[in-house]
């Protein structure tokens, strides 16, 4: 089970509203999946977007863009 959680990579907050094209889903091992966010550009004050992935069994990892 995989968490995904939309931040601003500066302040580390949660980017609300967010929408995901597919969210608290399934991946074996090997498995991928592409995932389509979108959010209100006001929402994300420094423009610099960081996603944040928890899984059941995985360690929580963000990745800045």
């Amino acid at each position: 089970m995989v968490r995904l959680s939309l931040l601003d990579a500066r302040s580390g907050e949660r980017v609300l509203p967010t929408l995901y094209g597919d969210n608290y889903l399934w991946l074996l091992p090997g498995e991928s999946r592409t995932v389509t966010l979108s959010w209100p550009a006001a929402a994300l004050r420094s423009g610099r977007p960081a996603l944040r992935t928890e899984g059941y069994n995985a360690a929580r990892t963000v990745t800045r863009g």
